[in-house]
């Protein structure tokens, strides 16, 4: 699959993550046939995953450059601050202290499995096949975005919707500070951090209100912005 797509990046791209999903279900399959709980199985077959690629497409990821970003990532924590804002909005409790292990395993998870597949396998493949730095970072989100479209079935259309948009704007940062920075540790490390600081607290439905929803539009147009900002540098200085 690596050698006779090199030509259809993104092609290329949807069978791995296609994949991906399916070795990912084989380890959860695994893990839980041993007596593992479901939630941990999860997230320990993500990460399990994240690995073998990590191993088997070496040459897309640039360790070297590790935490050289660390400062460019500063104000795309905009989102951590946002998720912590709005589950105090909506008054939604924090996990209990013997949770946070699982919430860790959880975060960590879709951070190495996402990142290793979206910006460092993703970005190596349509770099390869000429692709620009926009190209290649507009792709990745419009699937990035995508794939959550899969909430809606015995979902709520809307907000499956909102997570779509959501996503497909972080894909946009995500996507603008890689391939700024070309620094994989960095990116794991944010998303690690934004779905970390979410999932510390409890799932607590409230209605939306006002406030809420226009500080969330002023969060996805200020990501969005400095991911293509970053993009467009990148395509300055090249």
């Amino acid at each position: 699959m690596k050698k006779g797509l090199s030509d259809k990046p993104v092609l290329f791209l949807i069978l791995l993550l296609i994949a991906s999903f399916a070795v990912t279900a084989v380890f959860v399959i695994i893990f839980q046939t041993i007596g593992m709980e479901a939630g941990l199985s999860t997230s320990a077959a993500r990460i399990l995953t994240g690995i073998m690629l990590m191993v088997l497409f070496r040459r897309c990821f640039p360790w070297p450059n590790s935490f050289h970003g660390l400062r460019v990532i500063l104000p795309a924590l905009i989102i951590v601050v946002w998720n912590l804002i709005y589950n105090y909005l909506m008054h939604a409790p924090l996990k209990p202290l013997a949770d946070i292990p699982g919430v860790v395993l959880a975060a960590l998870a879709p951070a190495m499995f996402e990142e290793s597949i979206f910006r460092m396998i993703g970005f190596q493949k349509l770099e390869d096949a000429g692709r620009s730095p926009f190209a290649a970072v507009l792709t990745t989100a419009l699937i990035f975005g995508a794939i959550h479209l899969t909430n809606i079935v015995g979902g709520d259309v809307f907000n499956t919707l909102i997570q779509t948009c959501y996503a497909t704007a972080v894909g946009i940062l995500f996507g603008g500070i890689y391939v700024y920075t070309k620094d994989p540790a960095s990116i794991i490390l944010l998303h690690f951090l934004t779905d970390f600081s979410s999932q510390i607290f409890q799932s607590s439905p409230s209605p939306l209100n006002v406030v809420v929803v226009v500080l969330f539009l002023a969060v996805l147009a200020f990501i969005t912005y400095y991911g293509i900002l970053l993009v467009r540098k990148t395509e300055s200085e090249q």
